[in-house]
């Protein structure tokens, strides 16, 4: 039964216009409202100039912090010291670009 499933996906791809689509690596970046101080919060937002992210779903990583979903992620820092920030999109027509954010909380 799963490989029936399996076949007829296969099937149906291969008959949708986006068969023919070329993709191209697309670079993203995290960019932050203001630099990192602990206490004060900090909105960061997912740029891919090539790619229309209106439309994505965009899952949001923090150190220390559970994945969220969003077009922005807005935290606070609580500790001093290193800090990262994970953000992949997954755009309607299941393409994806991933960004990382790593900076210094001060």
């Amino acid at each position: 039964m799963l490989a029936r499933g399996l076949a007829t996906t296969a099937y149906l791809m291969a008959r949708s216009p986006l068969r023919t689509q070329h993709w191209r690596s697309a670079t993203a970046a995290i960019t932050l409202s203001h630099p990192l101080r602990a206490g004060q919060p900090v909105t960061a937002a997912l740029q891919a100039p090539s790619l229309p992210l209106a439309q994505s779903v965009i899952t949001w990583e923090y150190q220390n912090a559970a994945p969220t979903l969003g077009a922005t992620l807005t935290f606070i820092p609580t500790a001093f010291g290193p800090c990262w920030i994970e953000a992949e999109a997954q755009l309607p027509d299941g393409r994806r670009v991933f960004a990382r954010y790593a900076g210094e909380v001060k």
